[in-house]
């Protein structure tokens, strides 16, 4: 697995940790609360902002590591793109101006490359391309207050 990918795994798997902390003492604070318990209303809630900052950070951690993978990907394709576009639009252009076309520049064939439909990209991968979402942090905004 390469480091990205690896680095991405180990925040995924920091994060789901901290969810099921974060869940622990939200279910805490819920029994407190159904049993009326003041006092460990009060030390359960306050536990449970703390559990839910150490979810928001390894949320971030998480998300700058998905970003980091498809930004690495995105900078794999366009240097792929570099390596061989170049010889093809020389070839291009060469072989048009031996036909006879002295309008051949590559300006206009890259302009035209531009209007090309894209097909769809296989992703060759389990990270996901949008953010995650957290039910269990959706949840701690409504109990937590």
């Amino acid at each position: 697995m390469p480091a990205i990918e690896h680095d991405f795994s180990n925040a995924c798997a920091r994060f789901r940790r901290a969810e099921e902390q974060l869940l622990r003492v939200l279910d805490a604070l819920a029994a407190a609360r159904a049993d009326e318990r003041v006092l460990d209303i009060t030390a359960v809630r306050m536990r449970a902002r703390e559990v839910e900052r150490e979810v928001l950070a390894a949320w971030d951690q998480l998300e700058r590591s998905r970003v980091a993978y498809w930004r690495s990907r995105a900078n794999e394709a366009r240097d792929q793109i570099r390596r061989v576009l170049p010889p093809l639009l020389a070839a291009s252009i060469q072989f048009m101006r031996f036909a006879g076309d002295s309008t051949a520049v590559k300006e206009s064939i890259a302009h035209e490359i531009a209007q090309f439909p894209l097909p769809d990209v296989d992703l060759g991968t389990v990270i996901p391309w949008q953010p995650l979402e957290s039910a269990v942090l959706a949840r701690a905004d409504n109990e937590v207050f």
